[in-house]
């Protein structure tokens, strides 16, 4: 059963509301409602309205149906005229000949009443109807008063707006609240007058809901996953996220899905979308079936309609807030993606079809990049394809690899169904399963790609495949088998000379720099988990062991990793800072986090998209170091994953949010994440990320264990710290408070020999090797 759909929500503003209400016993007071469309406007405006009649008051509510040329008064005249009508000769009686004739040019009810007077001659006298209104709800309140709620009047006539500066002006005597709402926009700039020229007129915002009040109108049980794609989709609007509540998505999906090709099928009951004119509507469902962002010229051949009159009708979409100017008047987009996708579904499935099949011959002819991408979202329904759509399907699957995984699966899918594609489509479509989170299947597509790969294919994309192989291994937990792949390719051999992969070209060296790179990775992963059997990163290659291994292929990664404005080196060194962390150097993490943080930084979100993960090693290093900034950097992390639909990678991010939540002290912020990273990883059939565990009753544990968080596996941490005994668990708080070996003796009043030991037995029981493993196993990130 859904929630309530919106009251909750929206209390504060009602409550102001209902105490403008009374105020206006004393004096006459103006409110003026704005929002995006489907804000809850209409819906506070009615719910005043009941507890108004409830109070005794008379309401008149009005309200401009659709857009067009709008008739004088109109929303007046909705609002008025019923009660003119049951108000008999009383009413003409008391508002006199001359208005009453002036009002009767406008009020079908005064112009057919008994013994009412002839109305004015045409061209009535506005302005005298204008005073002529406002002796007329003076009447209407009385004494009991007068609610006059008026709404859409961004579609309302100037002889309304001139009504409604006059009352601000010149305030009725008697008790009456004037509350008049409209959208936000452009087109909304004619009602300034009426809106900042007084200090009488209170204003109420409806902004987008937090995430908190937003979630209230989901309904109950969602997984976490779900719940957070649609609250990013609904952007916090109420009814877009009562239609979002409908969405039958089983797994993450990037915004341009719902932006592009065939979008998911949504409920739009709860969004009311025919108020358009017929030709608004023709227009919105063409444009609609293009995609967003479109041409009025693409929109005019789906429609058809000739393009002036397309772009008539876009001036009323701009109008009412539903599309805007893309960068140029030559493009526009749906001002929410949503808003397409309820389009797109409200027009008739014939139409559709026929629609279709026109915009995407609109779309060949059009080679700018924005078309190319809808036109293949296109393709990947439509059939046939000739050899250019599969070459065009191929191209948009690999530019969208990062910003839409899921559908550059499913166009690859598309191309690989053809016997003659090459190999190279077949390795793509295995890499965009593991960024779109579906690694499982991915390794099986290697397996089966494999001997063509090592015997037919160049060094480079063989490089690439095994690069991809490793990562989702790495990703599913199953560091040895990928340390076992990276051993058996001869990878980490080197950083820049000799033989290997990070010798030859300058391509060849990169991906050899990408290879050392995932075996940093694989014992930063370890290491995360506490994994004594896979890490911290030990091989052949590198001939070291622990840390040491890890920081030299770290290092050698950043060496390889090309030019500080290439991305790939923002992600090689927010990898070494990780590295560093884990291995006791913050002055050293400190440095490179730095320098990450300020190209991470400087990437736009597209920019960002290719190296995600940087953002996760990042926060990690951060939070290792205590900085603030890495809440900032987890938030970035799972807002980008869910916005390009990167489902490998979201767990792992929203496991560093929460730990960086909670290190903030929002502890209901950090359940939240943690869920989402639980979710998100049994997905994928991941290594479930832990959630804090229970302080348990023991006074010795509770602390610590209240502490625990991050990457670590509860049952994993619970056993052992288990293991320690009371004073081993008593020095390692003390290790994780900064403490020298040392000042544990002093404190405890035991030899530093003592401590030495104690220390022994606890690294061994934890499976850890340094002093800030200590902290991070018991929640600490401020060890020595």
């Amino acid at each position: 059963m859904r929630k309530e759909p919106l009251t909750p929500v929206r209390a504060e503003e009602l409550a102001l509301l209902r105490r403008t209400l009374l105020l206006a016993r004393e004096s006459p007071q103006v409110t003026r409602i704005t929002g995006e469309a489907w804000s809850g406007k209409t819906h506070l405006m009615r719910r005043l309205s009941q507890s108004a009649r409830q109070e005794g008051w008379t309401v008149a509510f009005g309200s401009v149906p659709r857009p067009g040329p709008a008739r004088p008064f109109e929303v007046l005249v909705d609002a008025l005229d019923e009660h003119l009508g049951h108000a008999g000769a009383s009413l003409t009686a008391a508002l006199g000949t001359a208005h009453t004739r002036c009002l009767a040019a406008y009020f079908p009810s005064l112009a057919t009443a008994p013994g009412a007077p002839p109305a004015a001659p045409a061209p009535p006298d506005a302005y005298g109807a204008v005073r002529a209104l406002r002796a007329l709800i003076e009447i209407l309140a009385g004494d009991g008063g007068l609610l006059l709620a008026l709404d859409d009047v961004h579609r309302a006539s100037p002889e309304t707006l001139d009504f409604l500066t006059h009352l601000v002006h010149h305030p009725p005597r008697a008790p009456v609240l004037t509350v008049f709402a409209h959208r936000t926009g452009a087109t909304a700039r004619h009602l300034s007058a009426v809106s900042h020229d007084s200090s009488r007129v209170r204003h109420i915002a409806l902004a987008p809901l937090a995430d908190d009040r937003a979630r209230t109108l989901l309904p109950a049980g969602l997984d976490p996953v779900t719940e957070a794609q649609a609250l990013r989709d609904g952007a916090g609007v109420p009814g877009l996220l009562r239609a979002l509540a409908h969405d039958p998505a089983t797994g993450p999906r990037a915004v341009p899905e719902l932006s592009l090709g065939v979008p998911p099928l949504l409920q739009h009951g709860p969004v009311e979308l025919h108020s358009l004119s017929s030709l608004g509507w023709r227009t919105a469902c063409a444009a609609a079936v293009v995609g967003s962002p479109f041409t009025p010229g693409q929109v005019a051949a789906t429609a058809p309609l000739p393009e002036e009159e397309v772009r008539r009708g876009l001036d009323e979409l701009h109008a009412e807030g539903l599309v805007a100017p893309d960068g140029s008047a030559l493009r526009f987009r749906f001002t929410r993606p949503v808003l397409r996708a309820l389009l797109y579904h409200a027009s008739g499935a014939g139409w559709r079809g026929a629609a279709r099949h026109r915009a995407v011959l609109a779309l060949r002819s059009d080679r700018s990049p924005a078309a190319r991408f809808a036109l293949a979202a296109h393709l990947e329904d439509t059939d046939p394809l000739s050899a250019a759509d599969v070459r065009e399907l191929n191209l948009a699957a690999r530019e969208g690899l990062f910003r839409q995984p899921a559908r550059s699966v499913r166009a690859l899918r598309r191309v690989t169904a053809y016997p003659q594609a090459p190999l190279e489509s077949h390795l793509l479509l295995q890499k965009a399963l593991v960024v779109a989170g579906e690694p499982e299947e991915a390794l099986r597509g290697y397996a089966g790609l494999w001997p063509r790969v090592h015997v037919l294919w160049a060094p480079d994309g063989r490089h690439d495949a095994l690069l991809w192989q490793v990562r989702a291994l790495r990703l599913l937990g199953r560091g040895a088998r990928a340390g076992a792949l990276l051993d058996s390719a001869g990878s980490g051999s080197g950083s820049g000379s000799g033989s290997g992969p990070a010798a030859g070209s300058g391509a060849a060296r990169a991906q050899g720099g990408e290879l050392l790179g995932e075996r940093a990775a694989l014992a930063l992963e370890a290491g995360l988990r506490n994994d004594p059997e896979t890490g911290p990163a030990t091989g052949p290659a590198t001939g070291g062991s622990g840390w040491d291994c890890a920081l030299e292929a770290a290092r050698g990664a950043l060496r390889e990793a090309g030019p500080p404005q290439d991305p790939g080196h923002a992600h090689a060194l927010a990898r070494l800072a990780a590295v560093q962390a884990a291995a006791g150097d913050l002055p050293g993490a400190a440095r490179s986090a730095r320098g990450a943080a300020l190209l991470l930084d400087s990437l736009d979100d597209d920019g960002c998209a290719p190296v995600l993960e940087a953002l996760r090693w990042l926060g990690s290093a951060e939070s290792a170091l205590g900085d603030p900034a890495a809440l900032r950097h987890a938030e970035r992390g799972v807002r980008l994953a869910l916005h390009h639909g990167q489902a490998f990678l979201l767990g792992q991010l929203a496991t560093g949010l929460a730990r960086a939540r909670l290190a903030a002290g929002d502890r209901a912020g950090a359940a939240a994440a943690a869920a989402l990273a639980a979710e998100a990883a049994r997905r994928g059939g991941a290594p479930v990320p832990a959630r804090e565990p229970e302080a348990a009753a023991e006074p010795g544990m509770a602390g610590i264990r209240q502490r625990v968080s991050g990457y670590q596996l509860a049952d994993q941490v619970e056993g052992r710290l288990s293991e320690l005994s009371r004073r081993e668990l008593e020095i390692a708080d003390l290790v994780a408070d900064g403490n020298t070996n040392q000042g544990i003796a002093a404190h405890l009043d035991i030899s530093v020999k003592t401590v030495e030991t104690y220390m022994s037995r606890i690294f061994k029981k934890l499976g850890v090797n340094s002093r800030s493993q200590v902290a991070r196993t018991i929640g600490r990130n401020d060890g020595h």
